[in-house]
């Protein structure tokens, strides 16, 4: 998607419009752009129809680059200008489109930077209304998180290294995310054989088997000694293998005579501008091998050399050891280039409601441009075998293999890194198992309202919020702060507790510096999600999650906003404690006076509430999933009942830090009954 204005206000009008009744009932037409007259006139065409026809269309899934823009005519009455993407490379996909088999009865393609007027007011604000009517309407979504193409070529010289890659190895990634094993292998041995590496049948099965660069180690997981060295292998095999080869051939040792003739046939001083950088490079370097790689440092060849060079490709030089090497690391890169596209693009709200609907009725594909050169479309097409753009099936019971295959990303050193299996589970992650506080709150949007209208349809309980009164004051909503507040408003009470741990949770950034401090910390997600509670989880929750008054959001005669708090258990720290909490006394109040909640004369006491109540609460204090997630540190003072969410580092020294436990003499546990009014944060 790359409509950037706010869907919430495009409601409003619509309901305030006095014939939105009347647009309603008249039949909605579509813009769809021509697939056959684009390619066969390589420029762009559309025509208008309507959307309850049959109609057999695609409509793309991407995410906008920035380019160059390109105004076009539709033929429909309006012209548009496109920045999102080159339109050539939109145009190329249109003819990848009529020959992919699944794809090729398709006549339209539904884009929304073309099939938008963004130039009329009332059918561009009609077309938004009925974004979910078009999608889920399309025969297939398909998914391109590389449609800005020419964007990422421009972006840096890393990125253009690496789609060249794509585009040399193109065919080979493209069996490999396919699954195709059998195919990726012969596409092995026909590029061992290409590039010289001796066909003795022992080398080959250790290359292929038994090392990580070839089709077993890209796709299956291997677990090495920590001291394995990829590197090395492959270097130890060329050498052992070059020691029972013959090393000079009778051609190459008449080569020889004549570069020893060349060397000898000049002399000169270190100072003689006459002698050329060749000769002078021979002098220094002493080597008897007659394709020395010093040799090519310069333009100007020698006749013998230019001999040498006319019977070989460019780089044959280069031994197969290296050239394995490379390749291996360039298909690796591009793999893993790809898995960044594909998070890019997934982790947008329109593009997380786009996959959602294609969820409903697993009509998902996706493709990425730069696998699709014209020399391996029209090999496959001499061939028979036209290019099939991948399918997402998200009931595919082969993911529960997939997401349950080893991958030790953090450690590929000591592993094959098997970039299939890391392929596949980012995108089972990503399109499968976001849940809802990763698509509401960690995905990337132009406005903040966008998040409800694209989210909360998503989930059936969050349904009723669509059209009503609430959801019509959303324009208030620009902030995260004043979207997490909306959220507790109308969340039960385990996703509030929920989104509570979250911003209270130690990693989470600027706790206690603004008010309300429950919905202003920064969350860090790294490394983790919001699945702080599973079904297991709910007989120890710490709150009462059948009780909606656990947890609830509350305001003060002055619209201070607070949350009312009810755990079932709470530590206190001791006064044994305080005195390293009271020699950060002025810091805090320094720190804390600003949130005009504390008076200056105020002492603070410091609270700790975790997520669970485990077992006679003897928690480790090396368990990092209790440090983590399953409690939240709140500073104020117990006879005045305020308090704030807060971070252990601000008021404990870091020696002193200890996870509360049942043994432990720092915390005091209290019964939740031993503070019957509850909590009040704020």
């Amino acid at each position: 998607m790359t409509i950037d204005d706010s869907l919430e206000h495009h409601f409003n009008e619509l309901s305030c419009d006095d014939n939105t009744q009347q647009r309603q009932q008249t039949q909605f037409h579509v813009v769809l752009v021509d697939i056959k007259k684009t390619v066969s006139d390589e420029n762009i065409h559309c025509v208008e129809k309507p959307l309850e026809g049959d109609l057999k269309y695609v409509a793309l899934s991407y995410r906008w680059g920035e380019v160059q823009e390109t105004m076009i005519d539709t033929g429909v009455g309006y012209s548009v200008t496109i920045t999102s993407f080159a339109v050539v490379d939109f145009i190329n996909l249109c003819r990848m489109i009529a020959c992919e088999p699944d794809l090729k009865d398709m006549e339209y393609v539904w884009v929304d930077a073309i099939c938008v007027d963004q130039n009329n007011p009332i059918k561009r604000k009609t077309t938004i209304y009925k974004m979910s009517n078009i999608y889920e309407h399309a025969n297939y979504i398909l998914a391109v998180p590389d449609l800005h193409l020419t964007y990422l070529h421009s972006l840096s010289t890393k990125n253009s290294e690496i789609l060249d890659d794509s585009f040399r190895f193109s065919e080979d990634i493209y069996y490999l995310i396919h699954g195709d094993a059998k195919s990726l292998a012969a596409l092995d041995e026909k590029w061992l054989d290409q590039h010289n590496v001796p066909k003795d049948p022992d080398l080959r099965q250790l290359l292929t088997k038994y090392t990580d660069y070839f089709t077993d180690g890209l796709m299956t997981f291997r677990e090495h000694h920590w001291a394995y060295d990829h590197l090395q292998v492959i270097n130890h095999l060329y050498e052992v293998n070059s020691k029972n080869t013959e090393t000079e051939t009778t051609t190459a040792v008449s080569y020889l005579d004549l570069a020893t003739w060349y060397r000898t046939a000049q002399t000169a001083t270190e100072g003689d501008n006459a002698v050329d950088v060749f000769t002078r490079i021979k002098q220094l370097h002493h080597c008897k091998q007659s394709n020395c790689p010093l040799d090519l440092s310069v333009v100007e060849q020698p006749q013998y050399k230019k001999d040498m060079l006319d019977r070989k490709w460019p780089h044959c030089d280069r031994e197969w050891n290296q050239m394995i090497y490379e390749r291996s690391k360039s298909i690796r890169q591009s793999m893993y280039f790809m898995m960044d596209l594909i998070r890019d693009w997934s982790s947008r709200v329109w593009v997380i409601s786009e996959f959602n609907i294609a969820k409903k009725n697993n009509n998902l594909k996706y493709w990425f441009l730069q696998l699709a050169p014209i020399r391996l479309v029209n090999d496959r097409y001499k061939r028979g075998a036209a290019i099939s753009f991948f399918k997402f099936k998200f009931d595919n019971p082969a993911f529960t293999f997939t997401e349950n295959a080893q991958v030790a990303s953090t450690e590929r050193w000591s592993s094959s890194d098997p970039v299939y299996l890391g392929f596949h589970q980012t995108m089972n992650y990503q399109l499968n198992e976001q849940t809802f506080f990763q698509m509401i709150l960690q995905s990337k949007a132009s406005k903040t309202e966008d998040r409800l209208y694209a989210i909360l349809p998503l989930f059936q309980k969050y349904k009723y919020l669509i059209g009503s009164k609430d959801l019509e004051d959303s324009w208030k909503i620009n902030t995260m702060h004043s979207l997490k507040l909306k959220l507790y408003k109308w969340m039960n009470v385990t996703n509030r507790f929920i989104l509570l741990l979250l911003s209270g949770n130690w990693k989470s950034l600027q706790k206690g510096m603004i008010l309300p401090t429950f919905a202003t910390s920064t969350i860090i997600w790294c490394g983790y999600d919001d699945n702080v509670m599973t079904a297991d989880d709910y007989e120890s929750c710490n709150i009462d999650l059948s009780d909606p008054s656990a947890l609830t959001l509350k305001q003060t005669a002055t619209d201070q906003f607070f949350l009312h708090l009810k755990p079932r258990i709470y530590y206190v720290w001791t006064d044994a404690r305080k005195d390293c909490l009271n020699e950060h006394h002025e810091d805090n109040k320094r720190k804390y006076g600003r949130l005009k909640c504390f008076d200056a004369g105020l002492t603070l006491d410091t609270i700790c509430i975790p997520g669970c109540v485990l077992p006679a609460m003897e928690i480790n204090p090396q368990d990092n999933i209790f440090l983590e997630y399953l409690l939240i540190v709140l500073v104020g003072n117990l006879e005045r009942n305020i308090w704030i969410v807060g971070s252990w580092a601000d008021y404990i020294p870091q020696e002193e830090l200890d996870i509360p436990s049942g043994n432990d003499t720092a915390w005091i546990i209290h019964n939740g009954d031993d503070y019957p009014s509850g909590f009040h944060i704020y």
